[in-house]
């Protein structure tokens, strides 16, 4: 009778070596979950920095460009590099002056510091002017430096 009871074991007996155990979700599941928490953390501060520089979509950086472009230091920068000899003189007539690489950090005390890239198109070459300016509260914005590079054409 004892063998008998040997072989009544019930087949879900924690000790029954031929079951086959099933392979945990869980680790599936926390990935999952992690990932989506990181996907839905980068897209938040995505679109938070996006809303705070002024963007609501992608589509709208033509509009950001634009405004940035109607900035008073952009508009004192260009305004002094349409007017400056030295520039004149490496490109001639000005044909097209555009925005490239630019930095601006102002506060709420109106202090300020800017540096900014324009691309200068003319009948006769092109230049980079690179401009820094600076305004202190209760004043205009300044120009500190003018830095000039030269395009270089060697194609002729």
């Amino acid at each position: 009778m004892n063998d008998n009871k040997l072989q009544e074991e019930p087949s879900h007996s924690f000790y029954n070596l031929n079951t086959k155990r099933k392979k945990s979700k869980a680790p599936l599941i926390i990935a999952v979950v992690m990932l989506t928490v990181i996907l839905v953390s980068v897209g938040g501060c995505v679109a938070l920095l996006s809303r705070s520089a002024g963007v609501s979509n992608i589509f709208d950086m033509d509009e950001w460009m634009d405004s940035v472009r109607e900035r008073e230091e952009v508009r004192l920068a260009i305004a002094y590099v349409e007017s400056h000899p030295r520039i004149a003189e490496f490109v001639g007539e000005i044909e097209n002056i555009s925005l490239g690489d630019f930095d601006i950090h102002t506060t709420a005390g109106r202090r300020g510091d800017a540096f900014l890239v324009l691309h200068v198109d003319g009948s006769e070459g092109n230049v980079q002017a690179h401009i820094r300016l600076m305004r202190e509260p209760s004043h205009d914005w300044e120009i500190l430096s003018l830095n000039i590079q030269i395009s270089i054409d060697n194609s002729d």
